[in-house]
């Protein structure tokens, strides 16, 4: 089906579709005009890495969102559930599904160590790309997600850590500078981390190989939770 046909109920079905819509003044609606199950969504995906694969030793480039429910998870090898994502699709959206996203944000599981965590947080870097086009970067601390564990135990050495506070006002919001993601259009993010590290961190000196904590010294791997939060649209059921 050519870019401008619309589907047989005046349906959006791809991105250009949805760019000349809005460009005319019109509305995305996903189904038909005046017809959308539009709500606020959350779109996780898990990054999971036992100390065992690669050595413990952090690759140097992440890519959540990058593989769908049900298929392999890339570091795993695990069918990815429910409990990994929820992104129905690899890398995009199919219709009617598009997504305003309004913030992204990075869940340490509490389970980590806080070395672990500091390893991960410190040395890494991110870029999010609509298309080619660089819309978001920065470093891990700048988003956090809002959500979590709190609180304080009286068990000696007991203690929680997250990325920020665990309330959704304490997230970074882009507001009117939101972005829409339409149906079909390619999204990626990637979180990348030097080969040998540049400063000493978590008992690895200067050009030493990132490296999670061993299980004998209490690691327990890397497990992070990359959060996209906006508005989405689904079929009317």
């Amino acid at each position: 089906m050519a870019a401008g046909e619309f589907g047989a109920q005046k349906q959006i079905l791809n991105a250009a579709q949805a760019a000349a819509v809005l460009q005319q003044g019109g509305d995305i609606n996903s189904i038909m005009a005046g017809w959308v199950d539009r709500g606020a969504w959350t779109y996780y995906d898990r990054i999971l890495q036992p100390i065992a694969t690669n050595a413990g030793v952090l690759y140097q480039t992440y890519s959540p969102f990058s593989v769908g429910i049900n298929k392999p998870d890339a570091i795993t090898a695990l069918n990815k559930t429910k409990w990994f994502t929820n992104m129905p699709n690899s890398g995009q959206f199919n219709p009617p599904r598009c997504l305003v996203l309004q913030r992204l944000g990075f869940y340490f599981e509490p389970t980590m160590l806080l070395a672990d965590m500091l390893l991960f947080a410190d040395n890494a870097y991110f870029e999010m790309r609509i298309d080619d086009k660089i819309f978001f970067e920065g470093l891990i601390p700048f988003h956090p997600a809002g959500m979590g564990f709190s609180g304080a135990g009286t068990n000696q050495a007991q203690a929680v850590f997250t990325n920020g506070f665990p309330t959704p006002h304490a997230t970074r919001s882009f507001g009117n500078y939101a972005k829409y993601i339409a149906p079909l259009q390619n999204f990626s993010l990637t979180i990348s981390f030097p080969a040998l590290l540049p400063m000493s961190l978590a008992g690895v000196s200067p050009g030493g190989a990132p490296t999670l904590t061993l299980n004998a010294s209490g690691g327990t791997g890397l497990n992070v939770v990359v959060v996209m939060d906006g508005l989405t649209d689904r079929s009317v059921q």
